[in-house]
């Protein structure tokens, strides 16, 4: 179509003397209609082809994890542990804390199983168990999250978790926490339900310095000052009845919450995980597994590394912290109270 306007133009720029060319304008006119036919062309088949694969192919949406966004890894709140069911208890993997029968303390009983990371293809064991999938006898399976999740999308305690499988077993993987949980049958899926991330993971997410509550009890202990509860006992590990080398552990550490200073005359190796606790001057020995460092950022007063195995069943964690004459390694065990344990952190300061 040529335009009238542009056109009118020209020819009054032609009849006042000025050089013009009209069959450039019919030259455009043609142009744009030979591009409109092609682009009817083009969409009728378009249309045509789609007509035609929605024939043979039956309609698929896209999956889930196309759909949905992953959910940030932390901070997490530091909350108290939902209720268990009656009869439960809580056993810590790792960034993953779970609920079970027979479970609690972070040891590794009850119908859970915990596996380090496996290379895909590889028939490697677990670290604890020799099972490499979940059974009626073991319903539960920890595992490292391989690949991106698919499956129906849930929420469970504040977590984005991916829900996929069918018959009796279902895989939940929760990206925010870095682990798949393998299923089997009922009590295996009522168990992956409990699911809420660990108080190591808590602490090692934060992000914001708390606040130390007036009244708490200040220590000094070589080149550190820090802040603990009134009600926390403060031992002296050198106090300590000596014991023979011959039988270490005798010595079981963290009974209740309590702050452990130096180290013992004797052999002390125990160290318990049936309460919350710090021990500066004695980190525990992780150097067989896959271990996690997280620079504590929100300590003010000092340079403080928490160093943890994601692969392992407790709540016991390396501490570091920088001082001028050298790092002084320190014991935490996070049990059920995160919140307390972050503000004894943030009270660490450097004095030396």
């Amino acid at each position: 179509m040529i335009d009238l306007a542009e056109a009118g133009q020209r020819l009054a720029n032609w009849e006042a003397g000025e050089p013009t060319d009209l069959a450039a304008l019919y030259g455009r006119a043609e142009r744009r209609t030979r591009r409109r036919r092609i682009g009817w062309g083009a969409a009728a088949l378009v249309a045509v082809t789609a007509l035609v694969l929605g024939a043979v192919l039956p309609f698929q949406p896209p999956p889930p994890s196309a759909r949905v966004s992953h959910a940030a890894a932390g901070p997490f709140p530091p909350t108290p542990f939902p209720a268990a069911p009656k009869g439960w208890g809580w056993f810590l993997a790792g960034p993953v804390a779970l609920a079970s029968p027979g479970g609690g303390g972070g040891a590794p009983n009850g119908p859970i199983e915990l596996c380090a990371p496996i290379p895909p293809g590889s028939r490697q064991s677990c670290v604890v168990g020799v099972s490499e999938r979940p059974t009626a006898m073991d319903p539960v399976f920890v595992t490292q999250l391989r690949g991106k999740p698919t499956g129906r999308v849930r929420t469970i305690h504040g977590l984005e978790v991916y829900v996929s499988g069918n018959g009796q077993r279902r895989d939940f993987a929760v990206p925010a926490l870095g682990v798949e949980l393998e299923t089997y049958g009922a009590l295996g899926q009522r168990i992956a339900t409990t699911l809420v991330p660990s108080p190591l993971m808590v602490v090692a997410s934060a992000t914001a310095t708390p606040a130390v509550p007036p009244g708490w009890r200040t220590v000094h202990t070589g080149d550190l000052t820090l802040s603990v509860p009134p009600g926390w006992p403060v031992v002296h590990l050198r106090h300590l009845p000596q014991l023979p080398a011959s039988s270490p552990g005798l010595c079981n550490l963290f009974p209740r919450a309590e702050l452990y200073l130096g180290a013992p005359s004797g052999s002390c190796d125990g160290t318990g995980t049936s309460a919350n606790g710090l021990w500066v001057g004695r980190s525990v020995d992780m150097t067989s597994s896959p271990v996690t460092t997280t620079r504590l950022r929100w300590v003010h007063g000092a340079d403080v590394e928490l160093l943890w195995s994601r692969n392992s069943i407790s709540g016991i964690a390396w501490l570091s912290v920088q001082t001028p004459h050298g790092a002084v390694r320190g014991t935490i065990v996070l049990v059920t109270d995160p919140a307390t344990l972050e503000a004894v952190l943030a009270s660490i300061r450097v004095t030396g």
